[in-house]
């Protein structure tokens, strides 16, 4: 029993490099498909991503929520009957309409405040990019 262990893990790590191969290719044709999306329509792929990073991090939440709950009362977690859908389309809403294209146009506007791409300031790229951060944080 320990040898097919130790074989089947041999086999799983042999692999290991075809999958990250695959991950790589993959992670880079979304990469270009993704900036492809953003040169044709930037405020609808900033809106819909917004929407989908909105949705993601409140169903994560509800389901933290609900196990937490499920272990403070002592009961078993049933997440599927407890999402919340008017709160999860509250989450989605926002994402679509207000902050992805609000963020759209505060970047486009920090960027020709302070332009990162080019020497228009006299700053360094990395300089104008940490004067940026800076900025966004008021």
């Amino acid at each position: 029993q320990l040898l097919t262990v130790g074989i089947i893990s041999w086999q799983v790590l042999s692999n290991i490099g075809h999958v990250v191969s695959w991950m790589q290719m993959t992670g880079s044709a979304l990469s270009v498909w993704y900036m492809g999306c953003l040169a044709t329509s930037p405020i609808y792929t900033k809106s819909l991503t917004s929407a989908l990073i909105g949705f993601t991090g409140d169903t994560a939440a509800q389901f933290i929520e609900e196990r937490l709950r499920a272990r403070k009362e002592g009961t078993p977690s049933k997440f599927r009957g407890r999402y919340d859908r008017r709160r999860g389309l509250a989450n989605v809403s926002y994402g679509i309409f207000v902050t992805g294209p609000l963020l759209h146009f505060a970047y486009n506007f920090l960027e020709t405040l302070i332009p990162v791409s080019g020497a228009a300031t006299g700053l360094a790229a990395s300089l104008a990019a940490l004067c940026q951060v800076l900025i966004d944080d008021f």
